[in-house]
């Protein structure tokens, strides 16, 4: 009986070793679980960095895009200025043609009333010599009218 006593202790014992293993087997489940759980999530932070930095790359990308219209916008109107600017000049241009064109109408009339002035002149010259009657008028004419002929 003793040596049976003695076996169901040693069996007992076993089975206390035997649970005890079991219990280390179950926390070194829970643990290999637990560090692939760690590695998953340092994976996840990683690929949300990833994820981040690709979303700033592509922010970076919509604004130069932005800033390259806005150059593309001034540019045309900076072209658009530089035509504009081209066109007042022709125009200033144009309006001095015309300011010379006048002006050189202006000459042309006063030398074509001048000419008149002057033919009126020799022909009343010559109506007054060609009738003597009238030639004695001819100061009187002169004085009155301011001509000095």
């Amino acid at each position: 009986h003793q040596q049976a006593f003695v076996l169901h202790q040693q069996d007992f014992v076993l089975q206390k070793d035997f649970a005890l293993h079991q219990q280390e087997f179950v926390l070194h489940q829970q643990a290999f679980v637990l560090h692939q759980q760690f590695f998953v999530l340092q994976q996840d932070f990683v690929l949300q960095q990833d994820f981040v930095l690709h979303q700033q790359e592509f922010v970076l990308h919509q604004q130069a895009f932005v800033l390259h219209q806005q150059d593309f916008v001034l540019q045309k109107d900076f072209a658009l200025h530089q035509q504009d600017f081209v066109l007042h000049q022709q125009d200033f241009v144009l309006r001095q043609q015309d300011f010379v064109l006048h002006q050189d109408f202006v000459l042309h009339r006063q030398q074509h009333l001048l000419v008149q002035q002057l033919d009126l002149r020799v022909h009343q010259q010559q109506c007054f010599e060609a009738h003597p009657p009238y030639s004695a008028l001819i100061p009187l004419l002169r004085r009155k009218a301011g001509l000095l002929i």
